[in-house]
């Protein structure tokens, strides 16, 4: 009786091994979060913090990496969307996460592209939750991986709106510069994008996605700030960039020089 339930443990063991839970990632930093098997088409995490949360003495202040954590975080929620309006303004502060949409059969090693999605709104509204937010099938996943069976990674980015985004202000650059070298003209938001991007770098490839392959849809609502945000950050860091096409085509004759 006891060597056949060693048995069973040791089998139920290997199992685990060789046929790990697809739901269940380890990023970067060594936490985890556990998502979902959204009706056999593809896996969904939903509210996974990106950047530390805006507030208080962080409110107008460019972002910074999201804090580690111990452990393993749920992220079956979306996350509130970014404050928009006067006060009482909709929506939260609190607002910098992300949502990672994977085909179930990806594993780390897959190299799959990686459809990087900014909302549209005009910087002052939109958001990264919701089907409702998505605006049409294309850019809903359900309607992705549902009628197009897309191979791919999808990555759903907030970044803060309206006055959280984009105050700008002699005063304001000032303090940015003596508290953190990083003076800031009003474009908090576009470096909400930035950020989301850089943890695309460091952790898509635990979903399964390339970081060398991170495209825009083929008409996103954000495709601008895309341009401003993305090819704007490789001129900066040309080691770990490409444009889009070349990202796509793996093309190694993409240069610095084209993208700045």
């Amino acid at each position: 009786m006891l060597s056949s339930l060693l048995t069973l443990l040791a089998v139920s063991k290997i199992d685990e091994q060789q046929c790990p839970d697809p739901t269940l990632v380890r990023l970067a930093h060594g936490g985890s979060v556990r998502g979902v098997l959204y009706g056999g088409l593809y896996r969904r995490f939903l509210g996974i913090p990106f950047a530390q949360p805006p507030l208080r003495e962080r409110r107008f202040m460019p972002p910074l990496p999201a804090a580690a954590w111990n452990g393993t975080r749920t992220a079956f929620e979306y996350a509130l969307s970014c404050a928009t309006g006067q006060a009482p303004y909709t929506g939260s502060e609190d607002c910098l996460y992300l949502n990672v949409y994977a085909p179930p059969a990806a594993v780390q090693g897959a190299l799959l592209p990686v459809v990087f999605f900014i909302h549209g709104g005009g910087f002052e509204g939109g958001g990264a939750g919701g089907s409702h937010q998505f605006g049409s099938n294309n850019l809903d996943p359900s309607g992705v991986f549902e009628h197009l069976g897309a191979r791919a990674v999808y990555v759903y980015a907030a970044y803060r709106l309206e006055a959280f985004g984009f105050l700008g202000s002699k005063e304001l650059a000032a303090h940015n510069e003596q508290t953190n070298n990083d003076a800031s003209t009003g474009n908090m938001g576009l470096q909400d994008q930035r950020m989301a991007l850089n943890w695309v770098q460091e952790n898509i490839a635990a979903f399964g996605g390339d970081a060398e392959r991170v495209l825009p849809p083929a008409t996103p609502p954000g495709l601008p700030q895309f341009r401003r945000t993305w090819l704007r950050s490789a001129a900066r860091a040309c080691s770990r960039a490409r444009s889009w096409r070349a990202a796509v085509h793996k093309d190694p004759c993409c240069s610095c020089a084209s993208l700045q």
